[in-house]
């Protein structure tokens, strides 16, 4: 339709002024996740085994798969599907690629031998002397100025852990890892790091737990050194549940200001709004029937409110709530 045009008088009657008015309706459900396959990481007939890792580094999307290669896009040709394929220099068999993370535009990775590997491109890797040999096994996810951790001693005692100013060590006054239920997880690793509408920042974590029959509990953490459960209160209605149910696989990432968690099947989101109480999304937030049963994935979410799945096979999925989407005037 054309725009509205207006006219408003001053008060003298004689002064005036003309104005344009242009409405603009969007026609699509603003809280509808839209999802579309993009070209795979993989050349065609291409295939590997195992669960790769999908990280972001700058302008970047990579792809790490098991055999340490990496596939990797610039996000606007990632966009058209435009791959390239290399191999990671110094990046050894015994990488832990499940606990890899950016901070401060370099990527960081731990290795089964207490290694702390890191790299600016994420091709070349060096090992990092201040940060390795010091009993870190898991890196949990990555603050504006450090990075979180968990680390053993020589008794086997697993403690939280921080980098110091500069990445020039490890702060070693975390709290030790409880172990008693809940317990924490410390393996495929998946965490959020957001600020809060407070001006503080906090950090999210899930990962795998080994008892099926047991729910879900997240973990919160405003500095990395201590670590709180995320129990959700119990009802007194037996058919109600807030919890989490058991993820396989298990992702969490904060998106829209909520909290959505899912894992491998890809039966369904899990919302919260606060990270407390959880519920099955039944509709607009949802998985294509493509994705159904699927497993050995890795996610990320970039800058433009893009949520990339990447498998194991190669496929290559985005997708993105229609409201991040508008052009906003």
């Amino acid at each position: 339709e054309k725009p509205l045009q207006l006219t408003v008088l001053a008060l003298d009657g004689v002064s005036k002024e003309n104005y344009e008015v242009e409405v603009r309706v969007h026609r699509q459900e603003p809280d509808s996740l839209v999802w579309t396959q993009r070209t795979s990481y993989l050349l065609e007939g291409g295939s590997i085994t195992g669960r790769p890792k999908a990280i972001l580094l700058n302008d970047k999307i990579l792809v790490y798969t098991p055999d340490r290669k990496v596939y990797w896009a610039s996000l606007n040709n990632g966009n058209e599907g435009v791959w390239n394929n290399e191999g990671a220099t110094n990046l050894p068999a015994t990488t832990d690629l499940s606990s890899m993370l950016a901070f401060n535009d370099t990527l960081y990775v731990v290795t089964t031998d207490n290694k702390v590997l890191f790299s600016a491109d994420g091709l070349l890797w060096s090992e990092s002397t201040a940060l390795s040999n010091k009993g870190v096994e898991a890196l949990i996810g990555s603050f504006p100025t450090m990075i979180a951790g968990i680390r053993h001693d020589t008794d086997g005692k697993k403690f939280f852990c921080t980098t110091t100013s500069g990445l020039s060590g490890w702060e070693e006054t975390g709290d030790e890892l409880p172990n008693t239920s809940p317990l924490f997880p410390s393996n495929s690793i998946s965490s959020t790091v957001y600020k809060t509408k407070t001006g503080i920042w906090k950090a999210f974590m899930m990962g795998n737990v080994d008892d099926e029959t047991n729910l879900f509990t997240p973990w919160f953490s405003l500095d990395g050194l201590q670590w709180t459960a995320v129990e959700a209160p119990l009802s007194s209605d037996d058919a109600v549940n807030y919890s989490c149910p058991y993820i396989s696989q298990p992702s969490i990432i904060h998106y829209g200001d909520k909290f959505y968690a899912f894992g491998n099947k890809f039966d369904a989101f899990y919302v919260s709004t606060e990270g407390i109480t959880w519920s099955e999304v039944k509709k607009l937030v949802l998985f294509p029937e493509a994705f159904k049963g699927k497993s050995d994935y890795s996610v990320v979410v970039d800058k433009e409110n893009y949520i990339w799945i990447v498998w194991g096979g190669g496929e290559v999925w985005r997708g993105r709530m229609n409201k991040f989407g508008f052009d906003i005037k």
